[in-house]
């Protein structure tokens, strides 16, 4: 009822909540941590740079007076920013800086990703390194994946692969594998099935299927089964399905993988129910 009440004001100019929040924000926690998440999101959705000053302010200011209310709007900050980050109009780094030397490792990791979509440098290592860290708990290493897989250039490509190729659990690798997928670029087809004898079955699943996404990527994996580096019958039925299904090359992908696999039909109705 809160913010039903409070958000096409806050729409209009989020400057009173903020206000709101700074004063009073740490003595209603946890109401105000669901509002200052919600806050955050709001901003972002009204693309403005100035209104994004005054978030980065209130998380300042409440990572000093209360840490899961900081937490809170980093939240709602990192929620609102998927879609396009924003820079706010004001220097960031000291008050990324601050928030990654903090004594809380839940703001220092949201630093971290906040400051990568953002571009700080810092943040960017910092992800990496989180990423790569074998002793770091999983989910963790996970976000730092995520977060990573935005920038799509040489340097984050090269590091998932990386990944996959290392000794690491199976979350961290699947996470690596879609974050390759997402990234694009090339070479991936052959760093990706050189670790195929060693992969798990979901990461050979998770490895086919973002391999048959894209057209080039479907030539270059099958010209690997034609090679016979890799036996047809560890591909997943649904990878198969999707080459089968291909358009790319006028069907000359789709006749290939006749070749590779033989017939191929699609269950019928009372199997696959």
């Amino acid at each position: 009822l809160i913010w039903s009440a409070a958000e096409p004001q806050i729409a209009k100019d989020p400057s009173d909540a903020i206000e709101w929040l700074i004063e009073n924000g740490p003595s209603t926690m946890p109401l105000s941590g669901h509002l200052s998440t919600k806050v955050m999101r709001r901003i972002c959705d009204t693309q403005n740079r100035k209104y994004l000053d005054l978030a980065v302010s209130f998380i300042d200011a409440a990572a000093s007076s209360d840490k899961a209310l900081a937490r809170a709007a980093l939240d709602g900050l990192l929620e609102g920013q998927k879609g396009k980050a924003i820079m706010p109009t004001v220097d960031t780094a000291p008050f990324l800086a601050k928030l990654r030397n903090s004594n809380d490792d839940g703001l220092k990791q949201r630093a971290q990703r906040l400051g990568a979509l953002w571009g700080d440098a810092a943040a960017i290592r910092a992800n990496f390194d989180l990423a790569k860290n074998s002793k770091a708990d999983s989910a963790d290493r996970i976000r730092a994946i995520e977060a990573i897989r935005k920038q799509k250039n040489e340097s984050s490509r090269a590091a998932m692969i990386g990944l996959v190729a290392g000794q690491n659990p199976e979350p961290v690798k699947l996470a690596a594998i879609q974050a390759v997928g997402e990234i694009g670029r090339e070479p991936i087809v052959k760093p990706l099935l050189g670790q195929w004898d060693k992969m798990t079955a979901a990461e050979r699943r998770a490895t086919a299927e973002m391999l048959v996404s894209r057209d080039r990527w479907q030539s270059a994996f099958l010209s690997v089964l034609e090679q016979k580096q890799i036996a047809p019958g560890d591909v997943p039925p649904t990878a198969v399905r999707a080459l089968f299904k291909s358009k790319a090359d006028f069907g000359m992908l789709a006749r290939r993988a006749g070749l590779v696999f033989g017939k191929f039909r699609e269950a019928d109705k009372d199997k696959a129910k």
